[in-house]
């Protein structure tokens, strides 16, 4: 009995001073859970005035929480590979962003390949200075999936969303591939503003936290879910 009158007073010390930050600070935004103890409290018991009850972002189906991989044009991701003399990958995008780089295929010493967004068209550039560029652009917001192999010394993206279908061709020549890098740690650059879902390199499917190795500026969710919420006044 006294294990629950604690527990009791712990979830109303927790809702009184929730409740106070939220009054006091004029909460605007939206709140999906709240657990006490590991209980659920349901918060649609507060009074509140709701635009949108689904405004909080939700992970889409067959997207979990460590496939997705979300930047806001000034951080960074590098994923260890095991070397290799190929370059396969597979992943969805979605950017609002006009120009950044979206994976970076890196050598020993040098960038063998990397897949950028130039004013919202997807670029294709390797390291033998082969540029290639789609005729469509990407950058509206919408899921763009992205496919590709290395054949007879090239590199071959296919490349598709529900408006556009592009496929990009440059020569690659020889290389091994020691890391792959999402968005950029160059200054100068512009970085990629978005979020990247169901990455696999080389036929293995990356988690956004036990294979990232050093990153920075990484969320698990899309900022362009984010900002297409309405606001929820809790007040």
């Amino acid at each position: 009995m006294l294990e629950i009158n604690v527990l009791w007073e712990t979830f109303l010390e927790i809702l009184l001073i929730l409740l106070f930050i939220l009054c006091r600070s004029r909460f605007n935004g939206c709140m999906r859970s709240l657990l006490v103890n590991g209980d659920a409290v349901p918060i649609v018991s507060l009074e509140t005035s709701l635009e949108n009850a689904d405004c909080c972002p939700s992970i889409q189906e067959g997207i979990t929480r460590s496939s997705v991989m979300s930047l806001n044009g000034f951080g960074f991701a590098v994923i260890d590979t095991v070397q290799s003399r190929s370059i396969n990958t597979d992943f969805t995008f979605r950017s609002y962003s006009p120009d950044g780089d979206i994976i970076r295929f890196i050598g020993e010493n040098d960038t063998i390949a990397v897949l950028s967004l130039e004013r919202g068209k997807i670029k294709l550039q390797t390291h033998l200075d082969e540029t290639v560029s789609t005729h469509n652009y990407y950058n509206y917001g919408k899921q763009v999936a992205v496919s590709c192999v290395t054949k007879n010394s090239s590199v071959i993206c296919g490349i598709s969303s529900d408006r556009f279908n592009d496929s990009l061709n440059a020569a690659v020549g020889d290389f091994t591939v020691n890391k792959a890098m999402i968005g950029s740690t160059v200054n100068e650059t512009d970085r990629f503003a978005g979020c990247i879902t169901n990455l696999t390199i080389s036929g293995r499917a990356i988690d956004a936290w036990r294979d990232v190795k050093e990153f920075s500026g990484l969320q698990p969710y899309c900022y362009d879910e984010v900002s297409e919420c309405k606001s929820v006044l809790i007040s």
